[in-house]
């Protein structure tokens, strides 16, 4: 999954792969070929090397699915995230919670805050998320139509 994610970002070479997904190199070129031969990715031939990317079929955008949801399965793993959603499932009752930011991408350092956003225009809500841990962010209101959030 970190794979498909590393190619998700921009073409790899199969040295590359394994360097960005700490993998060894033979383990990443049996992982590639295999996705190559489920039409999940293609290559293009530069000199003797062939660089890697996703290609625009049914099977890549499953692939690309699944690893969301590798990546959100990673996340929830954590001990601070996982009672962090429990915390805001008991206190939204059902609101839209959506998080985005450095947490959302999977890219987030220690000094990152939790980006939340909530579907309410209860400010009670909020209030009570934000007493919950210093890290958090919260934005809430009713979400509009062409704000950067429906994108």
């Amino acid at each position: 999954m970190e794979l498909i994610e590393a190619l998700r970002i921009s073409p790899l070479h199969v040295r590359q792969a394994a360097l960005a997904t700490g993998i060894p190199v033979a383990t990443a070129l049996r992982i590639l070929r295999h996705l190559e031969q489920q039409s999940i990715l293609d290559f293009k031939r530069e000199g003797r090397n062939k660089k890697y990317f996703l290609k625009a079929t049914p099977d890549a955008h499953q692939a690309l699915l699944m690893t969301e949801h590798y990546k959100l399965l990673k996340l929830i793993q954590r001990p601070l995230m996982r009672q962090l959603l429990k915390h805001t499932e008991q206190c939204t009752a059902g609101e839209l919670v959506v998080l985005f930011g450095s947490y959302a991408r999977g890219d987030e350092t220690k000094t990152s805050d939790i980006d939340l956003y909530v579907e309410t225009a209860n400010t009670s809500i909020r209030q009570d998320l934000q007493r919950y841990s210093a890290k958090l962010s919260i934005q809430s209101g009713a979400l509009q139509i062409g704000s950067a959030f429906s994108r």
